[in-house]
């Protein structure tokens, strides 16, 4: 009796004591698509976790920089969402072990210029179906705010006509006709954070016009473009063709004046209901009376046979 009493003592006392769950093998990956952050700008970020046994429920946490915003928050199959307080989240799932599975994707956006923006997953842990247990460490992902040095651009556009940019030119012309008195300049750049000054609306006088572009990259470093627009003493139009220089009372140039004498020699005067060439009318009235009377003869002949 007194040997039982013992055995019960003892096993009442090793159960006031917490018994350790079982370690479940796997880890956390936080990585984002760029670490170098621009205001304005986002980048996608993405936690993978990869267990040995099949989970029950997973939770995480999302912590960051007030200057940073997270937007666009997809949970990845084969996690389904069970509970959710802001950029809090628990998470059931089945599927295959020992395969590293994208958890959360989500983009990060610089919202105003801070020198260390940054974003912590936190409250990283699992459960098993076996009661297996994870915890991690909270990742951090420290983004740098590196302003860009680009003021280079891309094209140039004068009026309705568009040129690429040469690496190296600083120095562009344009040609425009007499009556335009006013262009518009416009200018792309090839990083979008460049500011860009001295495009837009211009007067033009007649001759030379010229146009100092300045493109302002993030960094504050400084480029300059020079535009030389001639507006020309005439109109740059196409050249007329054909009866159309008649009508519009401008001479006609080159072959067209050859083209025309050669029409007034030839004397064949286009019928206006027909469109036809007079002179094409009576060699087709001549051949068909010509066939007519062949018919006719042949069979003259053939009956006085």
């Amino acid at each position: 009796m007194k040997k039982n009493l013992k055995y019960l003592l003892l096993v009442g006392i090793i159960s006031l004591f917490p018994m350790k769950s079982k370690a479940l093998t796997g880890y956390f990956k936080f990585e984002c698509n760029d670490t170098n952050l621009r205001v304005g700008r986002s980048t996608k970020c993405t936690l993978l976790g990869k267990f040995d046994s099949e989970l029950q429920g997973l939770n995480f946490s999302i912590s960051k920089s007030d200057e940073i915003s997270i937007s666009n928050v997809a949970i990845q199959e084969p996690y389904e969402v069970s509970l959710h307080d802001g950029l809090s989240y628990g998470l059931e799932r089945s599927g295959p072990t020992n395969v590293e599975h994208k958890i959360v994707t989500f983009d990060v956006k610089l919202d105003s210029d801070i020198s260390n923006p940054f974003v912590t997953m936190y409250r990283l842990d699992t459960v098993g179906y076996d009661d297996s247990t994870f915890d991690q460490e909270p990742i951090t992902i420290n983004f740098t705010n590196t302003k860009s040095s680009d003021n280079t651009i891309k094209t140039i556009t004068v009026g309705s006509k568009t040129v690429n940019a040469e690496a190296g030119k600083s120095t562009y012309k344009f040609d425009v006709s007499k009556s335009v008195s006013k262009v518009n300049i416009g200018i792309a750049t090839n990083d979008a954070g460049a500011s860009i000054i001295g495009a837009g609306q211009k007067d033009l006088t007649e001759g030379l016009n010229k146009f100092t572009i300045e493109i302002v990259a993030e960094n504050g470093e400084k480029a300059y473009y020079y535009l030389e627009i001639t507006r020309l003493d005439h109109e740059v139009t196409p050249e007329p063709s054909g009866d159309d220089s008649k009508d519009k009372g401008s001479t006609p140039s080159g072959d067209s004046s050859k083209k025309s004498d050669k029409k007034n020699k030839s004397k064949n005067i286009v019928n206006p209901k027909t469109g036809i060439y007079s002179g094409i009318n009576i060699g087709l009235i001549i051949i068909l009376v010509s066939a007519v009377s062949y018919m006719i003869i042949r069979k003259e002949k053939y009956f006085n046979k």
